[in-house]
């Protein structure tokens, strides 16, 4: 029973605290049991896609078994690109256009991330993996468009 006044009470002053009643969610996670109170709080994740309109932000590369998930178009300026293998073999990041050529120093093993800054002019840039055959043979390769 002092169980439950004391659950009841901390239900009351969150209330009180917060100006809300506690959600469904909330409410049923409260668990009872003869020794012990335990409250839970459930929390949704909330998926946002965004446009990159300024140079600013570190841009996301994924590479995988043959494929390179990175933005389509992108603001000219200096740019950081974030690269991570999230494939099983060892892949790279080259970057080729507007008189740029700039990969990695080193290949990225599985789960290994590296970073690489280049400074973007307008124009189309061709961004592949230069391991072995997977640019040749595999396809792994994306076009980028850099106003």
């Amino acid at each position: 029973m002092k169980r439950t006044l004391l659950s009841l009470f901390a239900v009351a002053t969150m209330v009180a605290a917060t100006g809300c009643e506690p959600s469904r969610e909330t409410r049923e996670n409260i668990v009872h049991t003869p020794e012990t109170t335990t409250t839970a709080t459930a929390t949704t994740a909330t998926t946002t896609t965004t446009t990159v309109e300024t140079a600013s932000a570190p841009i996301l590369v994924t590479l995988n078994e043959y494929s390179i998930e990175m933005p389509a178009t992108l603001p000219s300026g200096l740019t950081k690109f974030e690269i991570r293998n999230a494939g099983q073999l060892p892949h790279n990041f080259e970057i080729e256009g507007q008189g740029i050529e700039k990969e990695l120093e080193e290949d990225l093993a599985p789960g290994a991330s590296g970073t690489l800054e280049v400074d973007l002019q307008p124009g189309t840039y061709r961004i592949y993996c230069p391991v072995g055959t997977h640019d040749t043979e595999h396809g792994m390769s994306t076009q980028l468009t850099v106003n």
